[in-house]
């Protein structure tokens, strides 16, 4: 949450930065079990560990260590009961959001239970150390020729479930500038191999390192960039990611239809009949940063402005775009830090460039684009002998269309009911006319009775005619 500034408030922001690697360490003698799992003879495999934690956060804790073979490295330890206390935290976290959704409306645009889930999801990753050594290797393979960036080496013959044993590679916070200054490290270098580094997982790799607050990122003496814990890592499919660069060079271009356009490949929903409204709203946000030279142009706040106007419109993002934009903006955040003159969008441009370029050109991109030619051709030959089957269908057999629909059965009763009533009309229209008829007859030759029925039913029909046209004033037709 520490990372969420589209959520809290900046205060309660700093207060939670302090918890990524400084937290209140568990007693070396409670973790030392889960060293001894993989080695049972500490000797043979260590020479010596240092009981005092260079770091402590909320799952586990870093201890230094000698190989046998004098090789320094970091122990990587989970915290003990760590997982017992983490079920119930989620627990109380899902009742929690079930109630804000439920009594906080206007805050379900947020979606309390998504985020709650997908924290789950996280969390339960991050407590597998197997899983965390994986993602440093493969990372470690895909930063491979990037200058300046380096991924620690995994000991996997010491490694397990609850212990990580990884290269040392000693440095500084990346967002201590003082000590940056005191090692004579210039921070726009830094900085340039950061966004360096983050464009090719984001642009090029689709695998990215998903939580680079400062407590996970080093600076060597020597200015390298160092990447620590890789618990959460993001994916990005193909298309997923071709949708990404799009939306972040229609933002960088301000092109209000390449943004919808974007918005729409990557899922975001936007409610129907809105699209004209939320262009109109978009255009004028985009203007406001229109005139900007680039040097001024910030697209950290597009970005943040952009998707509170999403928010106020009531739709809702992706959490994967999110969490893409969260990482995008602790980039941004970091650049500063290292160099409160880094513009972080005339970097970005040549990477999002370069990378339209190539999905453009890619052996992928001309793959897909076969296979719906093929997809279309097949459906193109196989359509005459559709049509032939249907044909042949009418020919042969007859058509049932069945229409199920509480409107015509609505429809069926209101004709019943004006049927009646139209009956009931010339019924009534027949008897006034023959009671008449009858009436005017009467004092010549007809017998008194008659002249007494006639006159009877006259006054029905009259009270039948009064009461209808009464029905139809109250009731309508």
């Amino acid at each position: 949450m520490s990372a969420r500034r589209d959520l809290l408030p900046p205060g309660l922001i700093e207060e939670l930065k302090r918890l990524q690697d400084n937290v209140a360490p568990v007693p070396f003698a409670e973790v030392l079990p889960y060293v001894t799992e993989q080695c049972p003879v500490l000797g043979t495999c260590l020479q010596s560990i240092d009981p005092v934690p260079l770091a402590a956060a909320s799952l586990s804790q870093v201890h230094g260590a000698v190989l046998a073979d004098g090789t320094r490295v970091v122990l990587k330890l989970q915290r003990p009961g760590i997982t017992e206390t983490i079920e119930a935290d989620i627990a109380i976290l899902k009742r929690i959001a079930v109630q804000i959704e439920r009594h906080f409306p206007e805050l379900a645009l947020y979606n309390p239970t998504g985020m709650v889930r997908e924290f789950e999801e996280q969390i339960r990753r991050e407590l597998d150390f197997v899983r965390d050594g994986q993602n440093a290797d493969r990372l470690r393979e895909n930063m491979r020729g990037i200058e300046g960036i380096r991924v620690p080496r995994v000991y996997w013959h010491l490694s397990g479930p609850r212990i990580l044993v990884m290269e040392r590679i000693d440095g500084v916070r990346a967002d201590d500038r003082e000590a940056l200054r005191r090692l004579g490290i210039a921070g726009r270098e830094v900085a340039e191999h950061g966004l360096a580094a983050y464009a090719k997982q984001l642009f090029e790799d689709g695998f990215y390192h998903a939580d680079p607050h400062p407590g996970n990122l080093f600076v060597t003496p020597a200015g390298d960039l160092v990447f620590l814990d890789f618990g959460i890592m993001g994916v990005l499919r193909p298309e997923k990611r071709h949708a990404f660069i799009a939306l972040l060079t229609g933002f960088v271009e301000r092109d209000v239809d390449a943004i919808v356009h974007a918005m729409d490949t990557i899922g975001i929903a936007i409610p129907q009949g809105q699209t004209d409204h939320l262009k109109d709203e978009l255009f004028l946000l985009v203007t406001q940063y229109r005139d900007l030279a680039i040097r001024q142009f910030d697209l950290g706040s597009l970005l943040g402005d952009g998707a509170e106007l999403l928010r106020s419109n009531g739709i809702r993002f992706p959490s994967s775009l999110m969490r893409l934009l969260v990482v995008l903006m602790m980039v941004i955040d970091l650049g500063r830090t290292l160099d409160p003159g880094f513009r972080f969008t005339e970097q970005i441009e040549p990477y999002l460039r370069n990378a339209a370029r190539r999905d453009l050109l890619s052996t992928e991109q001309a793959i897909s684009s076969i296979r719906k030619v093929r997809d279309a051709a097949a459906d193109t030959v196989a359509l005459p002998g559709a049509i032939g089957a249907v044909a042949r269908r009418f020919s042969r057999d007859p058509i049932e269309i069945d229409l199920v629909n509480d409107d015509f059965h609505r429809i069926q009763v209101m004709l019943d009911a004006a049927g009646d009533k139209i009956l009931i009309g010339l019924v009534t229209a027949a008897i006034v006319i023959g009671s008449s008829l009858v009436l005017g007859r009467a004092a010549i030759t007809l017998p008194g009775w008659i002249t007494t029925i006639a006159g009877i039913c006259y006054l029905g029909a009259v009270v039948i005619g009064f009461f209808a046209i009464y029905h139809v004033l109250r009731h309508g037709p």
